[in-house]
């Protein structure tokens, strides 16, 4: 009797390693500063919603609060959404939405959060996302706003060393329109300019 339990733990703990052998482990970080959405309340509950494009379903979906990091464990490569819900939305206290990209290249992903008007403290990567070690560098994460909010995403995947600059994440065909629209609905680029380049685009890649 004990040797069935000891093989089916066994086989039990194998089976886990292998799920979660295959797949890219994506970690997002928010950063520390109070928040007071009342006098005595400094950390705004914040909702953190990974979903896949492709099947539609929630990956993650928990609150994160102020200094914490939260796991969505071994994702595959495909188009995922990135929403960032302030528990108390108001006009000041917006919804973000991002879109990123995962390839089969990264071997783990990070995303650091924090609020947009502290832009300029985290214009270093130094102090917010880890350092690559051994055969790693890290790179920067195609991430493309679709809802712009109170908060913000930066992310970075760390890839292989020996991969060649044309297979490390190549930007989809929808990431690429995407980062166009988001300009053209700030005013950055007119109408003319976002058409020429989505042709431009759609003729280069398909």
């Amino acid at each position: 009797m004990y040797f069935i339990k000891k093989n089916l733990i066994l086989i039990f703990l194998l089976s886990t390693f292998n799920l979660y052998a295959n797949g890219i482990d994506l970690i997002v970080k928010r950063s520390g500063e109070p928040l007071f959405y009342s006098k005595t309340k400094p950390n705004m509950p914040l909702k953190l919603i990974i979903s896949s494009n492709e099947t539609g379903d929630e990956i993650l979906s928990q609150y994160i609060g102020r200094k914490q990091s939260l796991l969505a464990r071994s994702l595959k490569s495909g188009i995922y959404t990135i929403k960032l819900i302030p528990d108390i939305p108001t006009k000041v206290y917006k919804p973000s939405a991002y879109k990123i990209e995962i390839t089969d290249v990264a071997s783990r992903i990070e995303i650091f959060i924090y609020p947009a008007k502290k832009e300029k403290r985290y214009i270093n990567n130094i102090n917010v996302f880890s350092m690559a070690t051994g055969t790693q560098i890290n790179k920067d994460l195609e991430i493309t706003n679709i809802l712009n909010g109170y908060f913000v995403a930066r992310g970075i995947e760390q890839v292989p060393l020996n991969q060649s600059k044309s297979i490390i994440s190549k930007p989809s065909i929808e990431i690429k329109i995407l980062k166009l629209k988001n300009l053209l609905d700030k005013q950055l680029i007119s109408k003319e300019v976002y058409d020429n380049e989505v042709e431009k685009i759609l003729t280069q890649d398909l």
